[in-house]
């Protein structure tokens, strides 16, 4: 009886450690997801930025 209560605390250690792992896992993907979000929000912003420069200076030079 022994050896099964010390696989079954084994297990819940093993348990408890992927637990712990995957709340740092977790909050890492949520992390990289805000990060990236970010990024591509100002690589859209700076390319609105050249479309509004090109449409501006195609304006001015027409006239």
């Amino acid at each position: 009886m022994t050896v099964d209560n010390k696989e079954k605390s084994d297990g819940n250690v093993f348990s408890s450690a992927l637990m712990a792992t995957m709340r740092k896992q977790r909050f890492q993907d949520f992390l990289f997801h805000k990060i990236t979000f970010i990024f591509a929000l100002s690589v859209l912003f700076v390319l609105l930025g050249i479309i509004a420069s090109l449409m501006i200076g195609g304006i001015t030079f027409c006239y």
